[in-house]
């Protein structure tokens, strides 16, 4: 390696001493037959550090490796050192007795060491507790106190980094108990090896200079110390990560491979067979913006239009990196405003990625296909850049799209450099270690759910490495709107996070309340974050700056905090809209012109019963035309699926919900797109009944729309779907109609349809109501985009609206939606990371994770609370049939010839294509997909006891299987479990599954 001072270094056994070379670090203990092989400590700590010298300079982007710096006050070569040496001692806890006696065979070389190892504790469960990762921090911050003369809080500091190398750092509890544990955490010759084995780091990497710098300036309790912690930690997690594969580190085999040991070449093999693409960076260019959007998005000769232009000059008068909020209609192209905005952004601050996140799986696939085509019209400075791309879901396996990019761990489906210098082009392509939950996002362009950005703001296990995965790039999000009071704990979190990280962010939206844009530029821009007054304090983004002095009463007199009155007040409806602010506070305003486009929108009700929907359809649709039906819940779209079906047999009648097997949603999707998208030609009668999804993104064109009921923001979100391109409308249909359904016209006060109120609260519904004010029989003119802030304003604004008879409801529907948002950021808030702003969190992060939880995506999360989102505690099964005595993937599915072999039933587990395929026929269950409401752990018991009746046990020797729950339908595709009661017999539950319907419980 080369250290701090340019001197080339090699890690070699006999530069210590007899008893430092005697611990071992790995062993193959999966195989009880394997005796020998091994890797001592010194040799892996070596390893690492090599990886994590390269991972340095060709992975880890600059602004990451600036940042530190800066946050540190230390020069780039020191701060590498630094780095390089946190990685080459992270597992220098190894040399204690808790951790060598797991192997006897090899612990008995230490002890002849003279290293005491008290075997007696080996099955003592203290054992398992004195992790070596604790040994490790406890030691270290003791060597830099007592060895480099650096202060204890800068000790501490440096030292929780071997900690959390592990993913989720140390607790004051576990540190008190290592020091209780001599006999399993060593006495003074243990500690002796340890300390010799920071010396002997030390003067490999040259990192004296930096802890000389670090002891004369200790660390603060500043902001900047938290992030530049939380982002060492990461790298050092991934050099160990890396040089822990045996595949690319190979274990010794015998007693000569130690003697031979060259970690330096062991480095540069990885990374040759790893084929990291470079950071990606933003190449110089001189062209003018409309040369520049004509050539990103393939549109010859096109012009930005003035948000276009808008969203530019904000990125490009930043003054540092910042949060910038681009509010304008559907379909005026604020996604390539967005890019525009992002590739300038990455230009001024040498970032080196973008990260595109998306609400719904659905949106996700379709903004996957628009940026990638946008990376692979980025300009380059060589002949050929090679980017990395990741589509990041649940189910980004089966987007075709994705699954056909090259690969850089396959050279020979790589392209050739082209043989003209000149010709500069950037190619896309994913990355084969870039897979997985935890290291996806890590690829520099990112198009992902919500989810997987705001679990930066997660308190969960390997939560670094989610700010690292982000920390370089810039961060969009679009339809900010669709995030409700408990997601938005963790919105505001992660803006905080990324402020303090230096990670420009722009958010999208159409329809958004003006405090809710108040609260998300506080966000981004605290210094400080408030906090509540009492344990009934609401979140801080609270869209009702004030609520009446009756709502007041009904809340018992407790105000939650919000933004300011002042501030709210002072909210700008212009529209559209650009706002941004820096992380210190600095704000700009843009207006831009509307670019002109107008739609007019009859917007009319009708009463919540069969036969008027029916009627409405043939009356207004007589001449044919695409019609949408937008319900709610599930539930009321499977029945109002149904009873078109029977009504209109002529006609094309697609359902498309949440319930359906992840292959027949993903075909449902692109269908969806096909036959209602821009390019679509179909005629007669075609109606889609539908969930939110056709609110959420997907370019769809429908003529004609029915919705239940939504707060005002959603319902014209849903309205954008219609007339949306330019196309020959059917007769009677040459203007855009919007019809409200869901709702019982009582003659007092309207009642939303339970389902509604369960999902929106009845405030939102009852003031959209009233600012719409239409009901069956009447109708009125909606104007887009012009009324769409005038309409959201008045919605989410506080002036009394709707007539004097409704006034009771109303109020009592204000207290309950206030409460009722307070206990979703209070539910959100046990879960919630700390903001790197609080002064409670101490640089050294101990205890920052104390609550950790496990990945929500991961089958030890199945069912957990702790998730970025306030939904049905939903979880994934893996659905097979059962045909006579025989398991099957389900017929109707197309199955290649490897997928559809019969799979093993005994002795045997299923190999990896089929393995590949079950993971495409899964479906989310919870509560309202399975009526279980009162007991999801009862339904979690149910579905472990049918999993063991019809599953073979020998598939849980599958890494990829295990754990899994399973639903096996039967020839009549039924499956029946018996969900365990409290009180009582078991509950009796029957699935159904229809590929036209989806699943169905009774």
């Amino acid at each position: 390696m080369i250290d701090a001072n340019g001197t080339h270094r090699q890690a070699a056994a006999s530069q210590l001493s007899p008893a430092a070379r005697s611990v071992w670090a790995k062993t193959n203990l999966g195989d009880p037959n394997d005796s020998t092989s091994h890797l001592q400590l010194w040799q892996h700590l070596s390893d690492t550090a090599e990886v994590a010298q390269l991972l340095w300079h060709e992975f880890i982007p600059p602004h990451v490796r600036h940042h530190i710096s800066q946050a540190l006050s230390l020069e780039p070569p020191h701060v590498e050192a630094l780095y390089v040496f946190l990685a080459g001692v992270h597992d220098a806890g190894k040399s204690s007795p808790a951790f060598v006696m797991q192997a006897p065979c090899f612990a008995q070389a230490s002890g002849d060491c003279g290293l005491p190892i008290h075997m007696e504790y080996s099955g003592n469960p203290l054992r398992s507790k004195v992790r070596h990762e604790l040994v490790g921090e406890v030691s270290l911050a003791a060597w830099l106190q007592s060895q480099a003369t650096v202060p204890r809080r800068t000790a501490d500091f440096l030292a929780s980094v071997l900690g959390g190398h592990h993913g989720k750092g140390t607790t004051d509890a576990q540190i008190q108990l290592c020091r209780e544990q001599p006999a399993l955490v060593g006495d003074e010759p243990w500690q002796r090896v340890r300390n010799e084995l920071f010396a002997w780091m030390a003067d490999l990497t040259g990192v004296q200079t930096a802890l000389r710098h670090l002891a004369k300036s200790p660390i603060h309790e500043a902001t900047e110390t938290k992030t530049a912690v939380v982002l060492l930690t990461a790298c050092v997690i991934l050099a160990d990560w890396i040089a822990s594969s045996t595949w690319l580190f190979p274990l010794n085999t015998g007693s000569s491979d130690a003697l031979a040991h060259d970690a330096e070449e062991r480095a540069r093999h990885a990374f040759r067979h790893l084929h990291f693409p470079a950071p990606w960076h933003a190449a110089s260019t001189s062209e003018t913006l409309d040369e520049r959007f004509a050539a990103r998005f393939g549109i010859t000769g096109a012009h930005v239009r003035p948000t276009q232009r808008d969203a530019v000059q904000a990125a490009q008068q930043l003054t540092a990196p910042g949060l910038i909020i681009i509010e304008s209609p559907m379909g005026e192209g604020k996604t390539e405003a967005a890019l525009l905005a992002a590739e300038t952004l990455a230009q001024r601050f040498r970032l080196n990625g973008v990260s595109f996140a998306l609400p719904t799986q659905a949106t996700t696939n379709a903004m996957f296909t628009r940026l990638h085509s946008w990376v692979e019209q980025l300009p380059s400075d060589e002949s050929l850049t090679l980017a990395s791309l990741s589509l990041v879901h649940g189910k980004s396996g089966l987007n075709p799209e994705f699954a056909a990019m090259p690969h850089s761990f396959a050279p020979e489906t790589l392209p050739e450099k082209p043989e003209d210098p000149h010709a500069a082009e950037t190619i896309a392509i994913t990355h084969r270690w870039l897979e997985g939950r935890k290291r996806a996002t890590l690829a520099s362009f990112v198009a992902s759910t919500f989810d997987q950005l705001l679990m930066m703001g997660l308190s969960s296990k390997h939560v670094v490495l989610r700010h690292l995965s982000f920390a370089g790039k810039v961060v969009i999000l679009d339809e900010v709107h669709a995030i409700d009071a408990y997601t938005n704990e963790f919105l505001e979190t992660t803006l905080a996070w990324l402020a303090a990280e230096g990670v420009p962010v722009i958010l999208l939206s159409a329809t958004l309340p003006p405090a809710r844009r108040e609260a998300l530029l506080s966000a981004y821009s605290s210094t400080v974050p408030s906090e509540p007054e009492s344990d009934h304090s609401a979140d801080e983004d609270d869209l009702f700056p004030q609520l009446d002095a009756d709502v007041d009463t009904a809340l018992n007199n407790v105000t939650p905090s919000q933004p300011s009155n002042a501030a709210v007040a002072a909210a700008d409806i212009s529209y559209p809209l650009i706002s941004a602010v820096t992380a210190t506070g600095a704000r700009q305003v843009y207006r831009p012109e509307p670019s002109g486009r107008e739609t007019e929108l009859t917007v009319t009700a009708i009463a919540d019963d069969d036969d008027s929907l029916v009627d409405a359809i043939r009356d207004l649709a007589a001449q044919g035309g695409a019609v949408a039906v937008i319900r709610n819940t599930v539930a009321r779209a499977q029945h109002a699926h149904k009873l078109l079906s029977v009504a209109f047999p002529e006609a094309e009648i697609t359902l498309a919900h949440s319930r359906f097997l992840a292959f027949d949603r993903a075909a449902l999707d692109a269908a969806l797109v096909h036959d209602f998208g821009p390019h679509s030609t179909g005629s007669g009668l075609r109606i889609v009944v539908g969930t939110q999804v056709i609110e959420q993104s997907l370019d769809v064109d429908f003529d004609l729309m029915f919705t239940d009921l939504a707060p005002v923001d959603l319902m014209l979100q849903r309205a954008g779907r219609l007339h949306r391109h330019d196309r020959n409308r059917p007769q009677g249909l040459e203007t855009a109609w919007l019809i409200i359904t869901g709702v019982d016209w009582q003659p007092h006060v309207p009642a939303p349809a339970r389902g509604s109120t369960v999902i929106y609260g009845s405030h939102l519904l009852l003031r959209t109501l009233a600012t719409l004010d239409v009901r069956p029989g009447t109708q009125r003119t909606v104007r887009l985009p012009n009324d769409i802030p005038v309409l959201v304003q008045k919605v989410y604004g506080d002036e009394a609206v709707g007539p004097f008879s409704w006034s009771t409801a109303m109020i009592a529907a204000a207290a309950e939606w206030a409460e009722r948002r307070i206990k979703q950021a209070g539910k959100a808030r046990p879960f919630r990371l700390a903001p790197p702003q609080d002064v409670a969190i101490p640089p050294s992060l101990r205890n920052w994770l104390e609550v950790a939880t496990a990945d929500p995506d991961s089958p030890e999360g199945r069912g957990s609370r702790s998730s970025v989102r306030d939904g049905d505690d939903s979880f994934e099964v893996l659905v097979l049939v059962r045909r006579g005595e025989q398991l099957q993937l389900p017929p109707w599915g197309e199955w290649n010839e490897a997928e559809r072999r019969t799979l093993p039933m005994a002795n045997a587990v299923p190999d990896e294509a089929q393995i590949h395929a079950m993971r495409r026929s899964t479906i989310a269950l919870g509560s309202a997909a399975t009526g279980v409401y009162d007991d999801l752990d009862a339904l979690i018991r149910a579905l472990e006891a049918h999993t063991a009746r019809e599953i073979p046990q020998e598939w849980d020797q599958a890494t990829a299987l295990r754990g899994e729950l399973y639903l096996v339908f039967d020839e009549h595709d039924e499956c029946r479990l018996d969900v365990p009661s409290h009180q009582g017999p078991p509950r009796d539950l029957t699935l159904t599954y229809s590929q036209t319907t989806g699943l169905e419980h009774s």
